[in-house]
């Protein structure tokens, strides 16, 4: 009985063209995808058709691009390093804020209640409040780091136990983040961690020295009996996924240091420039973007695997 022949789908690499290219500091091999030349001009070719790159612009220029919410999605604004950029003045104030804030904390000029320097942190999110700035930390952070992140996400007994049983609350910072507020989970675990304070001795206006909040709610601080001066702010014109780079950052800037959260920002920014600059056939994110819709279309592969080949960008996959 004969068997059905096998298709044997060619490579990229096997016609002529370029299938790889370095910027950024960064080498992409596309060559190894499952499509003709052709294939991926005609690809190019309803990209353009389609505007694809005219859209990119829209949205970096902060034209509404979010149907759903009617909302802008101006990560790229929170990275950008030019004035022009959209919010520029209000995101450089906040980021100003956020690096003056940790500069005192890492040279002990901000102290706990009691005089102590801080040596350990816990973020109190979930989801985007919790997934970038785990996966910089994890990345970026030393042997032995000065100061230390604990990241505080599900309504979990155990976790938290975990994570209050190897601090000392006079060394500790508290971090709540949540774009609205209004998450259970990140209110819940808030709650907890403050009746743990209390209980360690740290009452009244002390709190305010150990717990400050990241949001896009003004009524933030109230919510947890705060001075408004203990807020960094988030806007909703940036998805929660994305808002590592603005005051959903902050635990890194702290533990990390400035110095490093700008390179990471200046890194990001030049990847957006190249997006915005670079041709469809040359273009790192629209290649990428194009072949990814050509496998689940055409191919119909739609699952894609990221593998890391180093422990330090594990995290990322969460991402």
């Amino acid at each position: 009985m004969s068997s059905s022949p096998v298709t044997v789908l060619p490579f990229l690499r096997d016609g002529d063209g370029v299938v790889s290219f370095e910027d950024c500091g960064i080498r992409l091999d596309f060559g190894r995808q499952r499509l003709t030349m052709s294939d991926l001009n005609r690809l190019i070719s309803f990209a353009e058709d389609r505007k694809l790159m005219e859209n990119f612009l829209s949205m970096m220029n902060g034209n509404l691009v979010n149907r759903t919410e009617n909302r802008a999605a101006l990560h790229t604004a929170l990275r950008s390093q030019t004035a022009n950029a959209p919010h520029y003045q209000e995101i450089n104030q906040a980021k100003q804020k956020m690096f003056l804030f940790a500069k005192k904390i890492r040279s002990g000029e901000l102290k706990g209640c009691k005089g102590d320097s801080f040596t350990d942190i816990i973020n109190i999110g979930i989801g985007g409040s919790e997934v970038g700035p785990k996966a910089l930390y994890h990345a970026f952070h030393e042997v032995n780091p000065k100061i230390q992140i604990h990241f505080l996400s599900s309504v979990d007994g155990i976790i938290f136990d975990r994570i209050v049983g190897t601090v000392n609350p006079y060394k500790t910072l508290i971090i709540v983040s949540s774009k609205s507020f209004k998450t259970r989970e990140t209110l819940v675990n808030a709650a907890e961690i403050d009746k743990w304070l209390q209980e360690s001795g740290i009452k009244g206006t002390d709190r305010a020295k150990h717990i400050v909040v990241v949001s896009a709610n003004p009524k933030a601080p109230n919510i947890l009996n705060l001075p408004k001066e203990n807020l960094f702010p988030m806007w909703d014109w940036v998805g929660g996924r994305f808002s590592v780079w603005g005051s959903v950052g902050l635990p890194d800037v702290i533990a990390l240091g400035p110095e490093i959260f700008s390179e990471f920002l200046a890194g990001a920014y030049d990847m957006d420039c190249h997006v915005a600059n670079s041709p469809l056939n040359r273009n790192f994110a629209a290649l990428l973007a194009l072949i990814s819709y050509w496998n689940a279309t055409r191919l119909g592969i739609m699952l894609q695997c990221i593998l890391p080949y180093d422990e330090r960008l594990r995290m990322f996959v969460s991402c």
